[in-house]
């Protein structure tokens, strides 16, 4: 898909990025009543719905490049909407084009 994708838009290549957002699971939801470690920076319950589950932790979302290169990323605790991350993420940016998965659809366009 990314070859498809570098073939289709090699010449706007700076303009167009892909976001997507994966979790960081510090312990699984069985054992986050004992895990006290990461309380105190944040770390709360989120879901994975690709991998049918609900765990303790961060989520990650990273921008990159239709190459693959990571041009950003953000760190959030895992209950944080992903829209939110993406506003923090492209905050000042202008003229690009970001793809990206249902999690960071709104019901209006910005």
């Amino acid at each position: 898909m990314r070859q498809k994708l570098l073939s289709e838009f090699s010449a706007t290549l700076k303009k167009y990025f892909i976001i997507d957002s994966f979790p960081l699971a510090v312990c699984k939801f069985g054992r986050a009543h004992y895990c006290r470690s990461f309380r105190t920076e944040n770390a709360n319950y989120g879901v994975c719905p690709s991998k049918k589950e609900v765990y303790f932790g961060y989520k990650v979302h990273a921008i990159i490049t239709l190459n693959g290169f990571i041009t950003k990323f953000e760190i959030t605790p895992a209950s944080i909407d992903d829209r939110q991350a993406l506003l923090d993420m492209i905050d000042g940016e202008s003229n690009i084009v970001i793809l990206a998965d249902k999690g960071y659809v709104w019901s209006k366009i910005i």
